[in-house]
């Protein structure tokens, strides 16, 4: 028999299977637990070769160990069952799966009558180079034990954002806020965005800078469950778009590699974590899908050393794990009775940590009225960095409404902004740009209660904008 036909046979206990991409996985037996990945990975070249050495006490040639593979991969491709590969975390029939990360592949499996860790799993993790283990859960703690870890100051709506944003990530579907921290340098912006990637989704390098272009992104969520991005001054416009879909959904195209023509698909949503000193949403649709916090300066006299730190964060780190999965649990038993009038934006997401609130032992609407306030305030920040939006309102302030066509409008808003501004490259010139930059700007706009109406007039056609004060 030949040395391929022998690798082909000591394969047999893998369980094979295709992905929906057609990438062909295994399912490994590996000392008492299993384990899934690719026919083509460097582990299961491992296995497989380490069964032919304690088989035989010697090693393939290396073309046999390319036809068993090729041969290997074409079963699994044709042969086996279609399914799906997870990072991290997934929902299979209502419960909710979290993979632990742990050399043994257990998991935790969440339904609406509480957690528990199990060992095989109905749902096909995979693993990427990098991923970390969770904090093994435990019973019995409470989600307040963080909150001497986290430099988030005296505000209480600080602390239901933050909570409400790592159950929200833990969430499988999206969409999902995107968490800025903002802060002076040490302050404690780099740390907070680690620990909440260790809660929910580790890494072995969990801060990165930003993304250099849409691949290195697509390449980071194929890998990650959360794209974080540390120390930031800023983002270009391509950056702020590529995270707005990546936040909300939005397929994504790209070649296989640089050299072939063949055509990659990947649509996902993914939590993202970015940090900097500086105000980064300052675009309307990055700032629209955000959760802003700003840090306050942390006193000499109370600064901790991270050796310190990460010492309590593994002590507590089970604890508080095991506390949000017991919020996550109630989350799905609340969902269906949960009832809120006016849905606000990522209206998903906010039902999700409100139906978690009880098991939390929030006040009622305490999730809501903090998330609420937050996206004013970050409304309150677009528009200031929005030279029409600031300019819409000021007219607004002193006019109370407006009636007329872009072009006439564009005349009338530059008596509120000064020469600089008109001259750059950030004002509109046309009636177009002016009506582009106007619907950016709307939804903010509606939240400073003015309000943006077209229509076009019966007897010319002109095409006027409407400008008003909504009344309170």
């Amino acid at each position: 028999m030949s040395e391929t036909q022998l690798l082909i046979d000591l394969a047999a206990p893998a369980e094979l299977f295709s992905t929906n991409d057609d990438e062909a996985y295994a399912v490994l037996p590996i000392n008492g637990h299993k384990e899934n990945w690719p026919v083509r990975s460097s582990q299961f070249h491992r296995w497989l070769l380490g069964r032919y050495f304690q088989q035989y006490r010697s090693a393939p040639r290396a073309q046999a160990r390319r036809e068993a593979i090729d041969t290997i991969e074409a079963r699994a491709t044709y042969e086996g069952t279609p399914t799906d590969v997870f990072t991290r975390v997934a929902v299979s029939d209502g419960h909710i799966y979290i993979d632990l990360g742990r050399p043994d592949w257990k998991c935790v499996e969440i339904t609406p009558s509480g957690w528990n860790v199990i060992q095989e799993s109905p749902i096909r993790f995979r693993r990427a180079a990098g991923l970390s283990a969770l904090p093994c859960p435990v019973h019995g703690g409470r989600v307040d034990e963080l909150r001497p870890l986290v430099n988030l100051g005296k505000e209480e709506s600080n602390w239901y954002l933050l909570i409400g944003w790592l159950l929200g990530a833990l969430r499988p579907t999206g969409p999902y806020p995107i968490l800025i921290f903002h802060a002076e340098q040490g302050a404690g912006k780099s740390f907070a965005t680690r620990l909440c990637r260790n809660l929910v989704d580790p890494s072995q390098a969990p801060l990165r800078t930003a993304p250099g272009g849409v691949r290195d992104l697509l390449i980071t969520a194929r890998n990650s469950w959360i794209i974080c991005a540390d120390n930031l001054s800023d983002l270009s416009q391509a950056t702020s778009d590529a995270l707005c879909r990546m936040a909300t959904g939005g397929g994504y195209s790209t070649r296989k590699l640089y050299t072939d023509r063949e055509e990659v698909i990947f649509d996902a949503m993914r939590p993202i974590i970015l940090n900097g000193i500086p105000d980064l949403a300052t675009r309307q649709d990055l700032a629209d899908r955000s959760v802003i916090l700003h840090l306050p300066p942390i006193p000499d006299t109370s600064r901790k050393s991270e050796a310190e730190l990460w010492q309590q964060v593994e002590m507590v780190g089970p604890r508080v794990t095991g506390a949000l999965y017991d919020a996550l649990s109630g989350a799905l038993r609340d969902l269906p009775n949960v009832h809120v009038s006016g849905k606000p934006r990522m209206a998903d997401f906010a039902l999700w940590v409100t139906a978690a609130s009880k098991t939390l032992g929030w006040p009622a609407n305490a999730f809501l009225d903090a998330y609420e306030t937050n996206r004013r305030e970050v409304a309150e920040t677009a528009i200031e960095y929005d030279p029409v939006a600031a300019a819409v309102r000021s007219m607004i302030d002193r006019h109370k409404r407006w009636s007329g066509t872009a072009t006439e409008l564009i005349g009338v808003l530059e008596a509120f902004v000064p020469e600089r501004t008109r001259s750059s490259s950030l004002w509109p010139r046309t009636a177009r740009s002016l009506s582009v930059a106007l619907k950016r700007a709307s939804a903010f706009l509606r939240a400073a209660r003015i309000e943006i109406e077209s229509t076009r007039e019966a007897h010319s056609g002109r095409r006027l904008t409407h400008l008003r004060r909504i009344p309170k």
